[in-house]
C-alpha cells in the first residue's frame, strides 16, 4: 500500500527532529504573503521575518517608526497569518532593529 507524499514527508520531518524549523519557516513565508495587504506602503520590502519560536514572530525593522507601525498593526498581523496557516501558530510580534552594514555607517 502506498501512502501519499505529503504523509511520508511529514513522518521524515518528525522523524529527524525538523518539524520546529518547517513550521517557523511556513510562518514567515505565510507573514510575507500578507504583509502588502497589511502593510501597503512597504513598497521597498523593508519588513521582513527574522524568525518564529515560542510562538513569537520577530519581524526586522529599520528604525523605531517603523517598529511603531508594527506593533499597532500586531493583531491584524497574528489574525491574518494565523488564519492563512490553518490554526493559531502566533501569539506575540516582536521587532528587532536591523543591523546596519559598516558601509551605511559612514
Amino acid at each position: 500500500m502506498f501512502s501519499p507524499f505529503q504523509e511520508l514527508l511529514k513522518r521524515t520531518i518528525n522523524k529527524h527532529g525538523m518539524s520546529g524549523v518547517v513550521e517557523a519557516l511556513q510562518v514567515c513565508t505565510k507573514f510575507t504573503e500578507v504583509k502588502p495587504g497589511i502593510f501597503p506602503e512597504d513598497e521597498e520590502n523593508i519588513l521582513k521575518p527574522k524568525h518564529f519560536k515560542d510562538h513569537t514572530l520577530t519581524i526586522t525593522v529599520p528604525d523605531s517608526v517603523w517598529a511603531n507601525e508594527v506593533i499597532k498593526r500586531k493583531d491584524a498581523i497574528i489574525a491574518e497569518v494565523n488564519a492563512k496557516y490553518g490554526q493559531k501558530v502566533i501569539q506575540r510580534i516582536k521587532t528587532e532593529l536591523e543591523e546596519m552594514k559598516n558601509d551605511e555607517i559612514a
